[in-house]
């Protein structure tokens, strides 16, 4: 995988628990969802995942096996001595090791005593002591035969085993040097273990959105080896643009958006990331940070929030219906290990969410909720693809909630397939379990939409729990390659639920609660930097109930702007 999608899944999974969605101070989402301002700000969050989803299956798979260290400097060995003479071995006088024990030494030269050897015997009895150093963990290490006068019958054998001279860093623009080197384990004098370095590199490159390689060459002390680390950065700005019309028409079916990403505000590997979206009725606007304390990968991140919205179509466009929503939170992100097929993280956060809801300019009621987050976040990576599941329990208070306390499970896997006829397959699934059964509208779950159901409204469905499920194969169109670099032909079949609370007598589970749609649609690139997605998605269930089109267009027009 490459840095920059690191990073960006990385940001996506952080921003799991730190969704920019808020509380609608009359609920008015457990009634319509499609005029709450909370509910409006949550799916344009789920919408924002599924579109970073789509960028990294179109990046495609990274080779699991890619090198991290380019090369491995052999130490400098003195020349053998010469001659054809045989010697009578009495000892062998072998220099120190720090790899090889005393026991493992004389296991190998024991054998040869009281016996006469000539130098090809000689360099056999060596050739066994590196035998014996290829064994043991990656080290830079050999034994060698120096020239010497041989007295009483004993043979000297010096060992060699690199230590750490100078760690180097290049193409390093926008990091500094001392980030870089103190997260590499290895200190001087040290001896050089590669499984160390090789480990550490591997983490480096999987938790700071860049790659390093390393490149070993011979030091400027004998016995010593220096690291060069090469460094691939990225894209330090990454600024798109955007436009889709997979809003609602409460406020605004068409939409347009800009983001902003840089990768190392200050060299440190330090994120910002800034964005917002508009729309005939709603305006919302994000920002986050995060940076690393800890040469473990510990980051801490702070995000804020805000959007407004205006009711403009419905039964409620008369009374002027307007709201506001913003939240704050902090995020502690804990990197817990990560290896060439695999990682995991895990997070805590604290949001604070407020919600104005206005009828005709006049305030009723103004609701804030805290919420405390545990969760964790794996991968695993194989030569077929990815596999992501995100886990996330939320211990929330709120005055919109009877009792005022709830607890809410949310879990997500998410497979990305990729063939050998470059085809590809995304399939995605969520769910959501919850304690109570009044949750404010921002923590409920919401079906229909490009997000989750394609063919129905967005966010057309809510409930306390549910679950939403996707398929999505895709096939290259090879005679396009004239006209686009890239381009797909894709077919789709989604389903979701959504189970509201219908009072202490009602059912739990209704027929109106499920959606299922089916469609298909072209990804292709109009330029290199410009690309296009068009679905077609026909609802296959409850269409009339909720007067859903016979089917519903949504496009994506996406401009890669820096």
């Amino acid at each position: 995988m490459s840095p920059v999608r690191g990073a960006r899944i990385g940001l996506a999974i952080s921003l799991f628990t730190l969704s920019v969605t808020t509380v609608s101070a009359v609920d008015l989402g457990a009634v319509n969802p499609g005029i709450d301002p909370g509910s409006l700000n949550r799916s344009q969050q789920d919408t924002r995942e599924y579109y970073d989803l789509l960028q990294e299956e179109r990046e495609g798979p990274s080779p699991l096996d890619e090198p991290v260290i380019d090369q491995e400097a052999e130490p400098v060995a003195p020349e053998p001595a010469a001659g054809a003479r045989t010697i009578l071995i009495k000892r062998f006088d072998v220099s120190p090791s720090v790899v090889l024990s005393p026991e493992e030494i004389a296991a190998v030269t024991d054998k040869y005593l009281n016996r006469k050897l000539d130098i090809n015997q000689l360099m056999g009895v060596v050739n066994e002591i590196n035998v014996l150093y290829a064994t043991k963990a990656k080290v830079i290490a050999r034994a060698v035969l120096p020239k010497q006068k041989v007295s009483g019958g004993v043979i000297k054998i010096k060992l060699i085993e690199a230590s750490l001279g100078k760690i180097r860093v290049e193409g390093n623009e926008h990091t500094r040097d001392s980030y870089i080197q103190d997260r590499i384990s290895l200190q001087p004098g040290e001896l050089i273990r590669l499984d160390l370095l090789e480990d550490d590199l591997i983490t480096y490159n999987r938790w700071n959105g860049m790659t390093l390689k390393g490149g070993l060459i011979p030091g400027e002390e004998y016995g010593t080896t220096d690291i060069t680390l090469h460094a691939n950065e990225g894209q330090q700005y990454i600024v798109n643009v955007f436009a889709d019309n997979a809003g609602r028409e409460t406020v605004g079916r068409n939409r347009v958006g800009v983001t902003a990403q840089v990768a190392s505000l200050f060299g440190l590997r330090d994120r910002l990331f800034l964005g917002a979206t508009f729309s005939e009725g709603s305006k919302n606007a994000w920002g986050s940070y995060d940076i690393p304390i800890h040469r473990s990968g510990t980051r801490i991140g702070v995000a804020y929030n805000f959007g407004d919205i205006k009711i403009i179509e419905g039964p409620l466009e008369p009374l002027n219906v307007t709201g506001e929503s913003s939240n704050t939170g902090i995020t502690l992100t804990q990197p817990i290990t990560a290896k060439r097929t695999y990682d995991w993280d895990t997070q805590l956060s604290y949001i604070h969410k407020t919600s104005d809801s206005y009828f005709d300019s006049v305030k009723l009621v103004n609701t804030t909720a805290d919420d405390l987050v545990l969760g964790t976040n794996l991968r695993f990576f194989d030569q077929g693809g990815t596999w992501l599941t995100s886990h996330a329990v939320t211990f929330g208070q709120s005055d919109s909630v009877k009792g005022r306390d709830y607890f809410i499970y949310i879990g997500s896997l998410v497979r990305l397939q990729y063939f050998r006829n470059a085809s590809s397959l995304i399939f995605r699934s969520r769910w959501q379990l919850s304690d109570t059964n009044d949750l404010p509208s921002f923590d409920q779950i919401l079906i229909g939409g490009v997000a989750s159901v394609r063919g129905y409204t967005e966010g057309l469905l809510a409930g306390d729990a549910g679950y939403a499920l996707s398929v999505e194969y895709a096939y290259p169109l090879r005679f396009a390659k004239g006209w686009s670099q890239r381009a797909n032909v894709f077919t789709f079949l989604d389903t979701a639920a959504a189970f509201p609370f219908r009072g202490d007598d009602g059912p739990s589970h209704k027929s109106e609660d499920f959606l299922t749609s089916v469609g298909a649609g072209l990804d292709f690139d109009v330029v290199h930097s410009v690309s296009f997605k068009l679905s077609v998605g026909v609802p296959l269930r409850n269409k009339s109930i909720y007067r859903q089109d016979d089917y519903r267009i949504n496009a994506l027009l996406n401009w890669k702007a820096w």
